[in-house]
């Protein structure tokens, strides 16, 4: 295995389902303040 793999999979294993809402949440918040922006105008 390489390198890489093992960073990635090292990572993967770290993403627990309440950090991965998160991030997800995070995402979405942005995105739908710029809907709502651009919606307005």
């Amino acid at each position: 295995m390489s390198k890489i793999e093992t960073v990635i999979d090292k990572r993967l294993n770290e993403l627990t389902p309440q950090l991965v809402k998160e991030m997800v949440q995070k995402i979405i918040k942005v995105h739908l303040g710029w809907l709502v922006v651009w919606g307005g105008i």
